[in-house]
């Protein structure tokens, strides 16, 4: 089969099947996919920024976990010239081979010291920046065998699927978030996002980002606020503005955010006009019910609508919903 054809089918293979894929199961099922396309001994899936491994998730093919532990331990992060070369440039992919012969490798320390213990021979490796959260998605091949170098056809289909395998694993994560979603029903459906164990946002849904905002506006970047981050792994937060939940998935956190309930965004005074103006009574007639004057009422819907971000009645009634708690 030519080069293209085989190509072709594997990137239609990852969108075709890669939903019904559970997320924690879907980086093996890829790189499964993967070895029938290129052949490869062992690999590595990272994901994170810019820093050292311990700041990133990892997926490990075929290796131990002791491999990344000495590799971040003993320092071989900052003496890699494979890694370095390609986080230079994104979105190419390097050989081993194309950076120096086989008897120039063995001559290294982090061959001799590191590598030849691991059985990494030759290595094939690139890597993809994902625009909008900056996180930097990176896959090493491993071969183990001296005489089998990885070829320029294997370099250029590496290439090629890169970036399909990490928006095929962006759309198995968004299918992953709308169905999660759509189990609590559209009045409560949550803002989905997925992060690792140190906070780093691997991926969210379209409104997690603009809620996100609401409670903390100055956020920006990749990384999550401090005091979400300190609530991972202990269920949830309860902010101001917004719940979030949070349960484990594989190595990693699932968020499910929601805007708070009104009920803890209002006062209480605040709440009863509001839910006394959907009803359709006037300020005169809120203000004869509760024992206020006409302008505290304005004074306290004014408010309520600046808390909620509605402008309108109707939009008031929504928030409120079917018992006036802005829970649906």
């Amino acid at each position: 089969m030519p080069i293209d054809a085989l190509v072709n089918e594997f990137i239609v293979g990852l969108y075709r099947f890669g939903r019904e894929v559970s997320v924690d199961a879907f980086q093996p099922w890829a790189l499964a996919r993967l070895r029938q396309l290129i052949d490869f001994d062992a690999a590595m899936w990272r994901a994170g920024g810019n820093g050292p491994p311990p700041l990133e998730s990892i997926h490990l093919d075929g290796q131990p976990a002791a491999l990344m532990d000495e590799y971040v331990r003993d320092g071989w992060f900052a003496h890699d010239f494979l890694r370095a070369r390609c986080a230079a440039e994104p979105g190419t992919t390097f050989s081993l081979g194309d950076l120096m012969t086989a008897q120039d490798w063995h001559r290294t320390p982090m061959y001799r010291d590191f590598a030849c213990r691991y059985g990494i021979e030759w290595a094939l490796c690139t890597h993809h920046v994902e625009p909008n959260l900056a996180v930097k998605s990176i896959v090493t091949l491993w071969r183990t065998d001296p005489g089998h170098l990885f070829t320029e056809a294997d370099r250029v289909r590496m290439q090629v699927v890169m970036p399909h395998l990490v928006e095929s694993m962006h759309a198995n994560r968004m299918w992953f978030f709308a169905n999660a979603g759509r189990a609590q029903g559209n009045g409560g459906r949550p803002a989905m996002g997925l992060c690792d164990r140190d906070g780093r946002l691997h991926d969210c849904s379209s409104r997690f980002t603009q809620l996100l905002r609401t409670e903390w506006p100055q956020w920006a970047g990749a990384m999550l606020p401090a005091p979400l981050v300190a609530q991972l792994g202990k269920g949830g937060f309860r902010g101001q503005l917004i719940d979030v939940d949070i349960e484990p998935l594989g190595g990693m956190w699932v968020l499910g955010l929601h805007a708070a309930s009104v009920t803890r965004r209002l006062g209480a005074r605040e709440l009863q006009a509001a839910r006394l103006y959907v009803k359709g009574l006037s300020y005169r007639e809120i203000a004869a019910t509760v024992g206020v004057a006409p302008a505290t009422v304005r004074n306290q819907l004014r408010s309520s609508f600046t808390k909620l971000g509605v402008k309108s009645k109707l939009e008031l009634a929504r928030r409120l919903g079917p018992h006036g708690d802005g829970i649906g």
